[in-house]
């Protein structure tokens, strides 16, 4: 019998090593890097090409729905561009044509809206130009810078808020109204409220203003500074008839004046109210200022022939008693005003009258 030494038996093969046994991707690492982002890149082109496709089907739906309302709106050309990071929109020739009462026509500058393709419901506008409102009256707008930024809440519910830098309206009858600064902020609640949220809020302010010389202010066409804040409180819609307003008066609705504040010629002025309308929608309320320089504001009303001489000596007598004199300072005033049918008083005197707004007209020549 042959003896088979240790030496002749036949050896197992050598274990391959882990990393050898490991499939191997047909392209290696690199390769699946970049069918990654080759893939998320057609997704992404594909979402933005839809989007855009939403973008253009949305102004078009838009636009049908201003037609059934009465308003016409074109535009000579739209194109939207951007990718991948941007909805930019580019509306030129574009009109809108208002028939309600009184005919008007909107020419703006060419449009351009930026919107961020996982951020629809915030759009950047850029309104800078020269925009021409025709109608019963020419009015120009124009603007070295103006912007706005809408964001969309749902439920009729939106915010904005307008920026503009040297801007100026020409008005066809009375001239220029210049602003070196405006700001404005709107917040309409829409048509489903929770109780006690206010429908209407919005912020103006606005610094360098001159007002046209037409207007005949007593105190000059310059007004430094103003500021105005407030808030409707009370169920309100869109006002397209006079009973939008009577329902909002029968249920209480009011005017809530946070501030106003006005740096106009020598006068300081800063103060809060509460408005509402009466039985003749008329407004009324109480008005709370506190003012400094109203002794040099009552010599330009009385130059002005807008309130009378005995008037004029008998709010300065009331005011220097009212007033308060702080060590080294002006004297200042904190005293309340009443707007009752249409006439403004101090303390049961009668300071000014204000002139009757005639909704009709109002609604007439309202943008819808």
């Amino acid at each position: 019998m042959d003896k088979t030494s240790f030496d002749d038996q036949e050896t197992p093969q050598e274990t391959r090593s882990p990393a050898t046994k490991r499939r191997r991707w047909p392209f290696g690492t690199i390769g699946m890097v970049v069918l990654t982002l080759a893939v998320v890149a057609g997704v992404w082109t594909a979402y933005w090409l839809y989007m855009v496709d939403r973008v253009e089907k949305g102004i078009d739906d838009w636009i049908a729905n201003q037609q059934r309302q009465g308003v016409r709106f074109s535009y000579e050309s739209l194109e939207v561009s951007g990718f991948p990071f941007w909805l930019n929109v580019r509306m030129e020739g574009a009109s809108m044509l208002i028939e309600r009462g009184q005919s008007w026509e909107w020419r703006p500058p060419v449009l351009v809206a930026g919107i961020r393709p996982w951020r629809l419901t915030e759009i950047d506008v850029d309104l800078s130009g020269s925009h021409h409102f025709v109608g019963a009256r020419r009015v120009g707008l124009r603007s070295r810078k103006l912007g706005a930024v809408i964001h969309v809440q749902g439920r009729g519910a939106w915010r904005g808020t307008l920026k503009g830098e040297g801007v100026s309206a020409e008005f066809s009858r009375v001239g220029t109204l210049s602003a070196k600064h405006v700001a404005l902020n709107v917040h309409w609640g829409g048509n489903r409220l929770a109780a006690g949220q206010s429908p209407l809020r919005l912020d103006l302010g606005g610094d360098n203003i001159e007002v046209p010389a037409a207007w005949s202010l007593p105190l000059g066409r310059g007004v430094a500074k103003l500021r105005l804040a407030a808030y409707v409180a009370g169920p309100l819609k869109l006002l397209r008839d006079l009973d939008v307003l009577v329902r909002w008066r029968d249920d209480g609705g009011t005017l809530e004046l946070t501030r106003l504040s006005l740096e106009y010629g020598p006068l300081l002025l800063d103060g809060d109210g509460t408005f509402a309308l009466d039985d003749d929608l008329q407004p009324m309320g109480t008005f709370v200022a506190r003012a400094e320089g109203f002794m040099e504001t009552l010599d330009a009303l009385r130059l002005r022939d807008m309130i009378g001489i005995g008037q004029a000596t008998a709010v300065k007598l009331m005011l220097m008693v009212l007033a308060h004199q702080s060590a080294g300072g002006p004297p200042r005033l904190e005293a309340p005003l009443t707007l009752q049918d249409r006439e403004v008083t101090l303390k049961s005197l009668p300071i000014m009258k204000v002139p009757r707004i005639d909704w009709s007209r109002v609604i007439r020549q309202r943008p819808p």
